[in-house]
């Protein structure tokens, strides 16, 4: 069986080497932290990002888009500073192609069992053992249980 992952097949090489060097920009390799560009990392990363293929395609787009209007190369092609000047134009017009990369980006880097031990964090799902929890003061909740209900029965 080979390592190629279904999500292999939607992206042209250009594009993927994109992808590739935004989520390496947004996660640097950085001590015992992994890029977010390291191979298992980036696999997820990819894997999560192409099930919504419009957001991921149109994000692409208009990456490059930015590149050639602005440098007239395409991103991958771009020194770190011209990359830096198309991610700040990115974001300023594109806000939400923008935190749909970051959050899955981040959603797919915090679940690499690396990651999780080189935050001091067991590299496991939290249950059946659990994680230790402070206990709670209820009384807090007081001044929402004596509201008026503000909601009507169905």
């Amino acid at each position: 069986m080979t390592d190629v992952i279904t999500s292999d097949g939607l992206l042209s090489a250009d594009r993927k080497s994109t992808l590739f060097i935004l989520v390496d920009m947004m996660i640097p390799e950085e001590g015992v932290m992994p890029s977010a560009a390291d191979p298992a990392i980036f696999a997820a990363i990819l894997e999560q990002l192409t099930v919504d293929e419009v957001a991921l395609s149109s994000l692409l787009s208009v990456i490059e888009d930015l590149s050639e209007k602005n440098h007239e190369r395409s991103f991958a092609r771009l020194n770190d500073d011209e990359r830096a000047v198309v991610i700040k134009q990115f974001r300023s017009s594109h806000d939400a192609l923008a935190q749909f990369l970051q959050f899955n980006t981040l959603n797919s880097y915090y679940q690499d069992d690396r990651v999780m031990e080189a935050i001091g964090l067991e590299a496991r799902a939290p249950y059946p053992g659990g994680y230790e929890v402070a206990p709670t003061d209820w009384t807090i909740l007081e001044p929402v249980r004596g509201r008026e209900k503000i909601y009507r029965d169905a």
